[in-house]
């Protein structure tokens, strides 16, 4: 993708929000996701602050949370952490009982930590005006969690535009394919800018 073209779409994901679309999502939860090729995902990040800019412009609040990066820092200051590196490194190739392990710390009984950070921070941007979240680096899930199983958990919850940087490909109108190696999940009711099926 390349600058024009990435304007382009951020132009488009802004005025999504300005023109207060009807939301097609199951609860009218105010979720977008800005679909891009993995390929491009450092270029993006890169450029967040024009997306930054641009929303700034039209008196949103932009508030940004990665979540790969809080997950990373969960994970290594987790009691076993030292356990699961000393695992790795004996058995480099077995990597189904670590993430299986990682994955049992995050759950929260029928949710994750996950869902409550993303909660924390939306009760944080309600008190601001025309504030939006921006959930970034959440490529660094895989193979942990799914966000669409994240925003499944919101649901009804999401009081406040929620703008998700979603590393992958758009195989329909509801359809989104994770990191291009997932397979297809037709269950996103969100609006969706980008993507090959627009």
């Amino acid at each position: 993708m390349n600058s024009s073209e990435l304007n382009s779409r951020f132009d488009r994901l802004v005025k999504a929000l300005t023109s207060k679309t009807i939301f097609v999502t199951m609860g009218d939860d105010p979720v977008y996701y800005f679909v891009f090729s993995p390929s491009d995902a450092l270029m993006i990040k890169r450029k967040l602050h024009i997306l930054e800019a641009k929303l700034r412009h039209e008196g949103y609040s932009p508030n940004f949370f990665s979540l790969g990066k809080h997950l990373h820092e969960f994970i290594s200051k987790d009691e076993f952490y030292s356990a699961f590196v000393e695992f790795d490194r004996e058995h480099a190739f077995e990597f189904s009982q670590v993430n299986e392990s990682i994955k049992d710390t995050l759950k929260r009984g029928d949710h994750t930590v996950l869902d409550e950070w993303v909660i924390e921070q939306l009760e944080k941007i309600e008190e601001l005006e025309n504030g939006v979240l921006i959930l970034t680096d959440i490529e660094l899930l895989h193979p942990y969690a799914k966000i669409g199983r994240i925003e499944a958990n919101l649901q009804g919850k999401v009081n406040v535009p929620i703008i998700v940087m979603y590393p992958g490909t758009r195989t329909s109108r509801y359809g989104l394919k994770f990191l291009d190696f997932y397979p297809p999940d037709g269950n996103y009711r969100s609006i969706h800018i980008g993507g090959n099926a627009e």
